[in-house]
């Protein structure tokens, strides 16, 4: 995803602050950029299809992620995104409400994950990011949560918010262990994530774009801030198992997927041109592709975790 990257630059004293402006936007947005919720154009079939198979991973992912975790707060979390992901997968609210579990999901996630490397950097921690773990994750996701709730999925801000929010919160267990463990490398990474919060934010309050082609907007960007923060996890948690080897070719085929639909709208960042959008049948074959990928990047990742805690206890034998 090289023109994606290029497209960006973080100086390294300022990735943790895009992050907290991010929070701070996430608390505090109560732009509302429209009346109504008629964005989703997705078939009844097609909406489904993203609900069910995602939140499927989702929950496969969490209850793998307490060997990497491996502590009550990683274990409580994926029990708590189990209980959430049953109740998803008996279908019987809206695709918009479904979807906010979901994300409501990636923040218990975030929280699991990263738990336990919060707690070993706290003492050494000059960014806030392992107080912010510890103490605000929760709360601010639960915010954003019962915030689109309330709302009736009427703001599209906070839509982004939440669903961008999640993701970056998920992006926290590697940027940790970078900190704790390798404090010389970057993660540019981790700071996408966080510049694709306030690159949501500034777009809606442009109010270039209508709810529905914000919709289509926000996911292809999601979809970028995705492959950001699974890839770094599909190489972290590699071990000895070169599962991340043997998927090389589908990751790279993935990232050009992504890349390409997402380039008008980062191409917009800089000249400020409207781009033209997909139609409605194409874009719902962009979800369902998109949905489909992500799906098996985290399969990837929970075969990973799978395959570690495999070889961890053949050597304890």
């Amino acid at each position: 995803m090289n023109s994606i990257l290029n497209i960006m630059l973080f100086p390294k004293k300022r990735r943790t602050l895009y992050f907290f402006i991010a929070v701070i936007f996430s608390v505090n947005s109560l732009v509302c950029s429209g009346q109504n919720s008629k964005w989703v154009t997705l078939s009844p079939s097609a909406q489904n299809e993203i609900v069910q198979n995602y939140v499927s991973a989702l929950d496969s992912f969490a209850q793998a992620m307490p060997i990497v975790g491996n502590d009550s707060e990683s274990i409580w979390a994926a029990d708590t995104v189990h209980i959430m992901a049953q109740r998803v997968k008996k279908g019987k609210n809206s695709f918009l409400r479904n979807m906010a579990d979901i994300y409501q999901m990636q923040n218990y996630i975030g929280y699991g994950m990263a738990y336990f490397n919060a707690i070993v950097g706290a003492a050494n921690d000059s960014s806030g990011l392992c107080n912010y773990t510890l103490h605000r994750i929760l709360a601010v996701g639960d915010s954003l949560h019962r915030g689109v709730i309330a709302d009736d999925f009427k703001n599209m801000n906070k839509w982004n918010h939440l669903q961008f929010e999640s993701i970056l919160n998920m992006s926290l267990f590697h940027k940790l262990s970078l900190m704790n463990f390798y404090p010389q490398n970057e993660d540019n990474d981790f700071a996408y994530c966080a510049w694709n919060v306030i690159v949501m934010d500034s777009i809606n309050k442009n109010r270039i774009f209508t709810d529905k082609e914000m919709f289509q907007v926000a996911s292809v960007i999601e979809s970028v801030s995705f492959f950001k923060m699974i890839v770094p996890l599909i190489t972290m948690l590699d071990g000895t198992s070169g599962i991340a080897e043997k998927k090389k070719n589908y990751v790279i085929e993935v990232a050009l997927y992504f890349d390409s639909n997402s380039m008008p709208v980062y191409t917009y960042l800089n000249d400020g041109k409207k781009p033209k959008l997909l139609g409605d049948k194409e874009f719902e074959a962009y979800m369902l592709k998109s949905t489909r990928y992500k799906t098996e990047l985290l399969r990837i990742v929970t075969l990973e975790m799978l395959a570690f805690k495999a070889n961890t206890s053949s050597e304890s034998k």
